[in-house]
Order: structure tokens, then C-alpha cells, then sequence
């Protein structure tokens, strides 16, 4: 099953809103039919789901972003990143509503919106803004003490060794 492709379109169980792979050779996947966050083994066997989640749905037209990071599920919605465990049971949603494009990292949430890239501290549970754009950003990942992001359609490249991220 590994490196194999997984057709979801051939099931008329799964309605795909998001999608992203689980460290435990699984997948998550924010099903439309069933509404709710559903986690499938190596072998597309349903294991876990969440309860209903059909509100944030509503007001979705567009896949939306989910990530996995340790034993946490992170979903980006109207509402907020709404945070799982690894049960598919909802823990809380996160004050950071519809950003671009977001990365889990150790100590918080790097995110792009309304053209400046931030960070959400799990600590201090508040936001800084790391980046303000001249043009659109809409894509940033941090690797290796660098922040890489997409500044009016150029990548670009920001030395971070002195901020706390």
C-alpha cells in the first residue's frame, strides 16, 4: 500500500475537503458526506472520527488546509485553525481565522495573511507580526533559520537566527 495511489473519488463515502497524511501511515481527511474529520490506516479502513463538525462547513467553498504535527491535528477554517487530537476529538480553535497558507512548528504557528506573515505563540498565546509585505505574501515556510515566502509571485528569503521561532 505504501507509494501506492488511494482513488477517494471511487468510494461514495468520502467527499474530500482536505486531506493530509498522518505519522502513523494514515491519512486524515475532512469528509463533506459524513462532516466530520475522519482518520483512515494504511489500508483506507476507517479507524477515528470527530463529532459532527458540519458548522464550519457551511461557509467553506474551497478545500481546506489540515496538518498534522506530533499528536495534534490542525484544520484552517472561517472560524479559526481548529485543533484535534490524534482521536479526532475537537480541543479548541485557534484565534487565527482564514489565513493563506500556515506551518506547525515546535513553538507555534507560522502564518501568511492580508499580506504579512506571522507568528502565533503557544506560550504567550498571542500574535507577532514577523513580516510586512509590499505586495501579496501568500505562502511562507521557515527551514533551517531561514523564512522562505512568496512575495508578489517572487521567492524570497529572510535570516531569522534572532527571532524566537
Amino acid at each position: 500500500m505504501l507509494g501506492e495511489e488511494i482513488h477517494l473519488d471511487e468510494s461514495t463515502q468520502i467527499d474530500v475537503l482536505g486531506i493530509c497524511s498522518s505519522v502513523t501511515n494514515g491519512f486524515w481527511v475532512l469528509n463533506g458526506f459524513s462532516k466530520r474529520l475522519e482518520y483512515y490506516n494504511e489500508k483506507v479502513r476507517l479507524i477515528h472520527s470527530s463529532e459532527l463538525i458540519d458548522d464550519i462547513l457551511i461557509e467553506e467553498d474551497h478545500l481546506l488546509d489540515i496538518q498534522m504535527y506530533g499528536d495534534m491535528i490542525y484544520l484552517s477554517s472561517s472560524k479559526g485553525i481548529m485543533v484535534f487530537d490524534i482521536y479526532g476529538s475537537y480541543i479548541k480553535t485557534l484565534a487565527i481565522v482564514e489565513p493563506t497558507s500556515f506551518q506547525i512548528l515546535d513553538k507555534g504557528i507560522l502564518y501568511t495573511k492580508d499580506n504579512a506573515i506571522y507568528f502565533y505563540s503557544f506560550i504567550k498565546l498571542e500574535n507577532e507580526m514577523i513580516k510586512q509585505g509590499i505586495a501579496k505574501i501568500n505562502y511562507a515556510r521557515l527551514f533551517n533559520k531561514h523564512l522562505y515566502y512568496i512575495e508578489n509571485q517572487k521567492e524570497k528569503v529572510l535570516d531569522i537566527k534572532k527571532l524566537a521561532l
